[in-house]
């Protein structure tokens, strides 16, 4: 007896069955809902930040999955690529989450540790202080950026799905638009590989979906680099602040300009390399096409052989969801990447973030408020540094951010490209010497009071600052499909 009918027949029931189970997949997750309660999972946000970077030392990343709980609600949705570097992500979620209470209570500690030298609770100095203000405020800064109790209950799968049971790993990954849906905002965590990832962007598409028609979807764009760069200014900042009076007693402006060159190369060298970044991911958003997206089941343009295919999975989901995935995809190229864009660019590095960088300034100059010299000289030592602080450092780092967009191409060989930075750190230090020169030269001799000349450089720095902020021409980025330009916003 021929069994070839039979054969043929089980292979067709066994296919249709796959393709029922794979519709049936897409019907679930279309439908935003959860397979359980008890895979909707978050992690209060001090608990990952205190325990992923020492899971991350040790290799067991794993193990954070036992630090989550069952909830109902997310106050933030975490999307990133597990290609990307783990410890970028590391420092940008300390700067984002605990970035704003590290210099905040600072802050309270310099201004304490001022009233307790007063007191003299803590022995000054007979000069220019003993360095309390500046070796306590770093100790709160960092030690509130890794050990602040944020109660913020976010998602973040390595740690909210679990990584170890094949069936509750899948459950959860289903359960991904319940997920989403549940989430008051979403995080990116963007890198090179983000827009290649599927799934990456089927948490977009369903992020968007989630929001009601009239409110506009709240997401954050975070690029690798934003941390590193806003944690180096400040400990650039911090180590010449520490260096401070013995530059300025044994070598003079010269000896401080070369301190505040060694001490901020590092910055200005990452920051043209995080332009590069925001045109990587504005070309990107740009170009984006579920088809030529990686997934783990397939390479893109091929046919999956699997019995159930993400891919399929996925486009099936837009499709509900949009209409088509060409509305989608139409969404990305314009609206989010006109969005992205704007963010990255207008809101990544703001004023009331330049001066959070900049504190270690103001902490050296209460540390002189702190010492035994009479109160009208330190007033006036306390007016320059709130200058510097408020408005002629930002106005540095305002015109550098501009300059190191311009200047961002990588060049031919690693050492221009290491010269370019270089330069562009050199022009910064030489603006801040200027600067110094400029209130010693000319204000203090127009005003021989040093307490009201000092204060009369504190208003015009900062209507300078204030005129800069207002007046410089906004980036335009060119849009290649139109061939116009987008006005990304103020550096």
């Amino acid at each position: 007896m021929d069994g070839a009918p039979l054969r043929q027949s089980s292979a067709k029931s066994s296919t249709d069955a796959s393709r029922s189970f794979e519709e049936s997949c897409c019907r679930f997750v279309a439908s935003m809902a959860a397979a359980s309660p008890e895979v909707v999972r978050g992690i209060p946000l001090f608990r990952l930040v205190r325990l992923a970077p020492l899971y991350w030392l040790r290799g067991e990343l794993q193990r954070l999955h036992h630090r989550s709980e069952v909830v109902t609600e997310f106050d933030e949705f975490w999307s990133h690529s597990w290609q990307a570097s783990a410890g970028s992500k590391c420092i940008n979620i300390l700067m984002r989450t605990n970035g704003v209470p590290a210099f905040l209570l600072s802050m309270v500690s310099v201004m304490l540790a001022t009233l307790l030298a007063r007191l003299e609770i803590l022995h000054p100095r007979d000069r220019f202080g003993a360095a309390w203000c500046v070796l306590l405020g770093s100790l709160v800064y960092y030690s509130t950026l890794l050990l602040w109790r944020q109660r913020r209950v976010v998602f973040l799968d390595l740690a909210c799905i679990n990584q170890t049971d094949r069936e509750l790993k899948a459950q959860g990954i289903g359960s991904l638009g319940a997920i989403l849906k549940a989430s008051k905002s979403m995080s990116v965590m963007w890198d090179a590989t983000y827009a290649t990832r599927l799934w990456c962007m089927f948490e977009l598409a369903a992020f968007l979906h989630s929001r009601p028609a009239e409110s506009k979807a709240e997401i954050m764009v975070c690029p690798p680099l934003l941390g590193p760069i806003r944690l180096g200014i400040h400990f650039g900042m911090l180590l010449l602040m520490l260096v401070y009076w013995p530059a300025v007693f044994f070598g003079g402006l010269k000896v401080l300009g070369g301190a505040a060159f060694v001490c901020l190369c590092w910055a200005g060298h990452t920051v043209r390399a995080y332009w590069r970044d925001v045109d990587m991911m504005e070309k990107q958003a740009g170009q984006f096409s579920i088809a030529r997206s990686l997934c783990s089941c397939c390479d893109a343009g091929t046919e999956c052989n699997k019995l159930t295919c993400d891919r399929r999975i996925i486009a099936a989901c837009i499709r509900a969801w949009f209409g088509s995935i060409a509305i989608f995809e139409e969404r990305v190229h314009y609206e989010e990447r006109k969005l992205l864009a704007n963010r990255l660019c207008n809101n990544s590095i703001t004023y009331f973030e330049m001066v959070q960088a900049a504190a270690p300034i103001l902490w050296l100059g209460l540390d002189v408020m702190a010492t035994r010299e009479n109160m009208h000289f330190k007033s006036a030592e306390l007016a320059k540094d709130c200058a510097r602080w408020l408005a002629i450092v930002p106005f540095i780092m305002k015109l550098c951010l501009r300059l190191t967009y311009s200047l961002r191409a990588r060049c031919c060989t690693v050492h221009v490209d290491i010269l370019v930075s270089c330069g562009i750190v050199a022009v910064a230090v030489a603006l801040f010497l200027l600067s110094t020169i400029i209130d010693l030269n000319i204000l203090q001799r127009l005003i021989p009071d040093p307490l009201y000349a000092n204060l009369t450089s504190l208003g015009i720095w900062g209507l300078a600052a204030a005129l800069l902020w207002r007046v410089l021409p906004e980036i335009q980025v060119a849009d290649e499909d139109h061939g116009t330009r987008l006005s990304l916003g103020h550096v």
